[in-house]
C-alpha cells in the first residue's frame, strides 16, 4: 500500500473550510477530489489503493446512511466495501478510529 494513498481518505471527508482544502493541496503532491455526502457522519471513509485491486473505498452501510450511500455509489471506478459502524458511533467512534494502516511492500 503506498502511504500516500491514505492521505486520499482526507478527499472523502466534507471540507467546510475552503482555506484548509487549499493548503492541503498546495502542501501535497496527491491530487485530491473533493466528494461531498449529505451525512457529515457518512464522510468518514477509508480510501485505499491496493495493488491488483485498484481503487477500494472503505465507507458506511446504505442502512446508516442511505443518502450518502446513493453518492459513494457513483464511484464506478471503485471497489465499494459498505462497513456498518453503528457501534462504534454510539461512543463517538467513528470508521478511521477503528483503523490500523501497515504499510508493507507490494512484492513481500
Amino acid at each position: 500500500m503506498d502511504p500516500s494513498a491514505v492521505l486520499g481518505a482526507v478527499s472523502a471527508m466534507k471540507v467546510k473550510n475552503e482555506e484548509s482544502e487549499m493548503i492541503m493541496q498546495q502542501m501535497s503532491d496527491h491530487r485530491y477530489d473533493k466528494l461531498t455526502v449529505p451525512d457529515d457522519m457518512a464522510a468518514n471513509c477509508i480510501y485505499l489503493n491496493i495493488p491488483n485491486k485498484g481503487h477500494v473505498l472503505l465507507h458506511p452501510t446504505p442502512e446508516e446512511y442511505p443518502e450518502s450511500a446513493k453518492v459513494y455509489e457513483k464511484l464506478k471506478d471503485h471497489l465499494l466495501i459498505p462497513v456498518s459502524n453503528s457501534e462504534m458511533e454510539k461512543v463517538d467512534g467513528l470508521l478511521t478510529c477503528s483503523s490500523i494502516f501497515i504499510n508493507k511492500k507490494a512484492d513481500c
